[in-house]
């Protein structure tokens, strides 16, 4: 089970999770406003973890090509080093 699905899954034992009051009586109508909210509350929740979701794996992938930035620097730098080294021991040895 990767991460995602283990979020989904907290997500649905917190929507599962038995209501307080809910067996109380009440009159039609704000049981469906109930009901609307409920379910407007979980799209809600639903979007907002998709959207995390979303910018989580944006940042993976910037992580992924600063690494790569960061290898071609370091390769870079370590040819420059080696290129001075080079010339320094032509000028000694000259």
């Amino acid at each position: 089970m990767d991460d995602n699905d283990s979020i989904i899954n907290d997500l649905q034992s917190v929507l599962d999770t038995p209501r307080p009051f809910k067996d109380l009586p009440r009159s039609a109508e704000s049981s469906l406003h109930t009901e609307d909210y409920t379910s407007s509350s979980s799209d809600a929740v639903i979007r907002a973890l998709q959207t995390l979701q979303q910018k989580i794996k944006k940042l993976e992938l910037e992580r992924v090509q600063a690494e790569k930035n960061f290898g071609c620097l370091e390769e870079q730098t370590k040819a420059y080093k080696d290129l001075v080294n080079k010339s320094k021991g032509l000028r000694f040895k000259i």
